[in-house]
């Protein structure tokens, strides 16, 4: 393992490598820590742990079932194993989405787990912003060096990911005004909306916090009271910045619905089409 890898992740990490190896010998291509902890902003109060799983050769129902098997030890046995947020995918599949049309659905499918919870089959295959931190800033868990791997990626691609989340995933989202009475969503959407923002702006991805305090001096001044109560959620500290649940709301859904207007405008943004 990489010594960049956090130390309290550690212990979690060595027991998950052990189960790959016991459980599926020699199958993995390698398997590599991803999000906060890849870009040097791990919070083991809040941080999930992102990892992406490669592997030699297709995925079939035998991995489904070690993979089940494995996820429910690490669960049971570790805090941060119920915070594994992981996608598996065949070596091949990771060059599967380009430019024009990165969520084709013949690029070729990934399994994903959220901590003990098989979430289902990801068809498009492994998330584009995984695999640019996993080409850029990948940290070995096991197997071959992140840089051994073959992963393409291109701005256009990239774009195309942002251009979904925005047209598709947080148009749904926001149709639903319940969602942001509780302090999940807050700080999920805001800060994510954040991170789109960056990335649109330079081509490369960030922390959440990192990329909040980019857009918090390039937002207007209404829109700044949204950024820091998501980041004091996530923090757990501080004092609330609205007074009720219902004004946060509609701040934070003002801002949302005024990044999703602009964002597609000043970055001319395509809008998001199945090709």
């Amino acid at each position: 393992m990489e010594i960049r890898i956090p130390a309290a992740l550690l212990p979690l990490l060595q027991a998950y490598a052990n189960l790959l190896e016991e459980r599926l010998p020699g199958r993995m291509k390698g398997v590599y820590l991803l999000g906060s902890a890849a870009l040097d902003a791990f919070r083991p109060p809040c941080s999930d742990v992102d990892v992406l799983g490669v592997s030699d050769g297709p995925l079939d129902p035998e991995w489904l079932m070690e993979l089940t098997f494995i996820h429910a030890k690490l669960a049971g046995e570790h805090e941060f194993g119920r915070r594994m947020e992981v996608q598996y995918a065949s070596e091949h599949k990771l060059n599967g989405m380009r430019s024009g049309s990165p969520l084709n659905l013949a690029a070729g499918a990934c399994y994903e787990w959220e901590g003990e919870r098989f979430k289902g089959i990801r068809e498009t295959g492994p998330k584009l912003a995984a695999l640019w931190i996993l080409k850029h800033h990948g940290i070995r868990i096991a197997g071959a060096p992140a840089a051994a791997l073959d992963v393409r990626l291109d701005g256009e691609s990239l774009r195309r990911e942002m251009s979904y989340n925005l047209d598709v995933y947080w148009a749904w989202r926001r149709k639903e005004p319940d969602l942001f009475l509780q302090d999940l969503w807050i700080e999920f959407a805001v800060l994510t909306f954040c991170r789109i923002y960056y990335t649109l702006d330079t081509g490369a991805i960030i922390s959440k916090e990192a990329a909040a305090a980019y857009v918090r001096q390039r937002t207007a001044a209404c829109g700044q009271p949204v950024i820091d109560e998501a980041l004091r959620i996530r923090s757990g500290r501080g004092e609330p910045v609205f007074p009720d649940a219902v004004q946060r709301r509609r701040e934070t859904l003002r801002f949302l619905d005024e990044l999703s207007d602009r964002l597609p405008r000043e970055y001319e943004l395509k809008p998001w089409t199945r090709e």
